[in-house]
């Protein structure tokens, strides 16, 4: 398996969008919304249904609260809302200035203790053998110490198995959570944490030189039902 991870810097090896980088012109419309980036999914996602051709990452950058947000794409340059009855057609945004988005292909080997932990937020850590799990908790316990208590969100006992809290606690590449129920509460697609029809489908991390909300650049996280084919976006911060 391999990862391909978005950024604007001329360090990858292959060109997989736009980055929209005038926060006044890509304002979709008079919407909240701003078409954030577009990406080629034939290039990034060659084997996934349902997604156009070039896929508009949109979110709310006007919004001060930053929440989940959800879209489909019904047309070209059309996406609705769902459950507001909002449609955007976002052909003008399209207009904004803008720079190329580059990908670099990384290995990956979900049975590998440090390729596992540094994607168990979007993988989990499921794929390591008993061997591998003790080397995943020996570099916990370097990042983390002996205690773990100051990290767990979860308040768990004493007798409880460090793997096991290692394995709902770990979440990189992620600050906050793993996050990928369906992106529409409006379905009932959700089938647990992982294993589920929804799909990561991109990781933005925070780059300077990727002005989304001025001097704030939190991650954003792009995810996609397959089943109802809904587009979630999120915001996380270290």
């Amino acid at each position: 398996m391999r990862i391909t991870k978005a950024s604007v810097d001329f360090d990858g090896d292959v060109i997989i969008g736009d980055f929209y980088s005038d926060s006044e012109q890509r304002q979709v419309h008079d919407s909240p919304y701003d078409l954030v980036f577009t990406i080629n999914t034939e290039t990034v996602f060659p084997r996934t249904k349902g997604l156009p051709a070039v896929l508009p990452i949109i979110y709310r950058m006007r919004d001060p609260d930053f929440e989940h947000f959800a879209y489909r794409v019904t047309a070209d340059t059309t996406v609705v809302i769902p459950g507001s009855g909002e449609t955007h057609d976002y052909s003008e945004s399209r207009l904004a200035a803008n720079q190329p988005l580059v990908g670099s292909r990384m290995p990956f080997n979900p049975r590998k203790a440090e390729d596992a932990m540094a994607w168990a937020g979007v993988f989990s850590l499921d794929g390591l053998s008993r061997a591998e799990m003790r080397r995943a908790i020996e570099i916990a316990d370097k990042r983390w110490g002996d205690d773990w208590s100051d990290y767990m969100i979860v308040p768990w006992s004493e007798n409880t198995p460090k793997s096991k809290m290692l394995r709902l606690e770990w979440v990189e590449p992620f600050g906050q959570s793993a996050s990928f129920g369906c992106p529409s509460l409006d379905n009932n697609c959700h089938r647990g944490l992982f294993g589920t029809a929804t799909l990561p489908l991109m990781l933005y991390d925070k780059s300077p030189s990727m002005n989304l909300f001025g001097d704030f650049n939190p991650q954003l996280i792009v995810t996609y039902c397959s089943r109802c084919r809904t587009i979630g976006v999120e915001n996380q911060c270290d």
